[in-house]
Formats: C-alpha cells, sequence, structure tokens
C-alpha cells in the first residue's frame, strides 16, 4: 500500500441517533461497514463539491476573455482576409 492511500488518519463527527441509524442502514443495504460507506460518501461529494467549484471558477474565466474578445476583437489575418474576399467574390457573384 502506497503512503498516500494508508488509512491512519481519523475523522471525528457528532450526530444523532437518527442520523447514526440511517447511515448504518444504508451502509448494511450496500454491503459496506459504516466506517467504508462514510468514507465512501464523503469522498464522492467532497469530490463533486470541488468540481462545481471548478467549473464555476473556469466558467468566470471563459466568460471574462469572451467578453475581452467582443470588446477588443482581434485584427484579422492576412489568410482571415483573404478568405472573406473570397468568399464575398463568390457570393456576390452567385
Amino acid at each position: 500500500m502506497e503512503q498516500s492511500d494508508r488509512q491512519d488518519t481519523r475523522m471525528y463527527i457528532r450526530t444523532s441517533q437518527a442520523v447514526r441509524q440511517q447511515v448504518s442502514r444504508a451502509a448494511a443495504l450496500s454491503g459496506q461497514g459504516v466506517s467504508e460507506y462514510v468514507r465512501e460518501v464523503l469522498t464522492r461529494e467532497a469530490q463533486r463539491t470541488i468540481e462545481a467549484h471548478e467549473i464555476i471558477e473556469i466558467a468566470k474565466r471563459d466568460r471574462a476573455a469572451f467578453i475581452e474578445a467582443m470588446r477588443n476583437p482581434p485584427a484579422w489575418s492576412d489568410h482571415m482576409k483573404d478568405k472573406v474576399r473570397r468568399y464575398r467574390e463568390r457570393v456576390v457573384s452567385e
């Protein structure tokens, strides 16, 4: 087992008896022990939260880049100007 895979760190939480019973039942129904079940659910939800945050941050960055490009569009290259000219010649001539 790699050092990073070792499960030697503990987390303690306080909860109501009802929540404890619900978690125990869910663990049993999934064929896992309570610790394994809680670890799996916490890991999955933590990853989901992180990914959602990263998507929001990427969306903000992309939106800012899009707005900047719309406000200050880059100059067209000679190649692009030539393509537009040829397109207009073709469309006008048809």
